[in-house]
């Protein structure tokens, strides 16, 4: 299983491609340390006002701005950052398989990076779609729990190569072909939840229905 996550006061990796005049270096650039919290900072995301704090020590804000190319400043948000706000869940999980069914219905060769849709967990071992049938359940991910509510419907960002920004693949126009209703909402692909049990995950974990 693919996954990412990053906790207050616990130790995190993470692997980071250099940037450069003429993109990201293939050459990672790795990074560890305790994931500490700094200053207070008013953030606004989509209009709201998130209160949140600084990232400090580790490395980690210096990394990602050599990252991406210029100076950006990592933030913490102390009631979760999602772009759906945390009534409909902090958790979001897509499959491998998923991923390239979407590419057969799109018929390109180049197979689909899952960062287009931004998830938390990339999973890998289940069929396309299959974890649409976890809606409702409760699903464990290494060592924490969720409840799964609902699906995640595409944006046109999913178009996008997440490097360079371009839109290059149909991924809505392939969605509406063949997932234009899902169960909560319109093109979807992949799936959300609520944390039930907190705990720690890791790259390889395995992540089953209970």
């Amino acid at each position: 299983m693919k996954s990412s996550s990053a906790r207050s006061a616990s130790s995190a990796t993470a692997a980071f491609g250099c940037a450069t005049s003429t993109g990201t270096s293939s050459t990672p650039r790795r990074v560890e340390g305790v994931v500490a919290l700094g200053d207070p900072v008013d953030a606004m995301v989509y209009g709201e006002l998130r209160p949140s704090r600084r990232v400090a020590g580790g490395g980690w804000e210096e990394a990602v701005s050599e990252f991406i190319g210029r100076p950006l400043e990592l933030l913490w948000a102390d009631d979760n950052g999602v772009d759906r706000l945390t009534a409909e869940g902090t958790v979001s999980i897509i499959s491998t398989a998923s991923l390239e069914r979407l590419r057969e219905e799109m018929g390109v060769d180049r197979a689909v990076d899952g960062r287009r849709f931004r998830m938390l967990f990339e999973i890998d071992g289940v069929g396309p779609n299959e974890e649409d049938t976890w809606i409702g359940r409760h699903v464990q991910v290494g060592d924490a729990e969720f409840v799964v509510t609902g699906d995640i419907g595409g944006c046109v960002v999913t178009s996008r190569d997440p490097d360079t920004g371009v839109t290059d693949m149909p991924t809505l126009a392939a969605l509406a072909a063949y997932r234009r209703e899902g169960h909560s909402e319109p093109l979807p692909l992949g799936v959300k939840g609520t944390v039930y049990t907190p705990g720690r995950v890791r790259v390889g974990d395995t992540a089953k229905p209970l």
